[in-house]
């Protein structure tokens, strides 16, 4: 059988823009506990929602920030 669903909302859909420090990255897809986002240079990463209105975004650096999570 199928675990628990998470009630968390997670980021927006695939192929929706996001906008970091960094500048935009594009979300390329996951699940509602992560999205996985793209772009040039240290844009992408992994998003993952923290059920407070933001989200963590781990950079393939090791970089960690918090962002409003996109709606």
């Amino acid at each position: 059988p199928p675990g628990p669903q998470s009630t968390t909302p997670g980021p927006g859909p695939q192929g929706q823009v996001v906008q970091t420090p960094q500048g935009p990255a594009v979300d390329t897809g996951g699940t509602s506990g992560y999205r996985q986002l793209g772009g040039p240079g240290n844009v992408g990463g992994i998003m993952v929602p923290n059920g407070n209105g933001t989200s963590t975004i781990i950079r393939p650096d090791g970089s960690v920030q918090t962002v409003p999570t996109p709606r």
